[in-house]
């Protein structure tokens, strides 16, 4: 599992967890989802432009 394997799993989990959380709390699911996917964008953005996959 190398670097950016990671990040995907952890967007998924970030994204998984937020929708769990706003089915089941009282959390509206658009503030639960809002929660989960701020994170995961700066995540993608660290990903693709801050450690930018490159050739070797």
């Amino acid at each position: 599992m190398n670097y950016y394997d990671k990040i995907l799993a952890t967007i998924f989990i970030f994204i998984t967890t937020a929708s769990l959380l706003g089915y089941l709390t009282s959390i509206p699911m658009n503030l639960s989802m809002a929660s989960g996917t701020t994170p995961s964008i700066v995540l993608m953005m660290h990903g693709l432009f801050g450690n930018a996959p490159v050739k070797k």
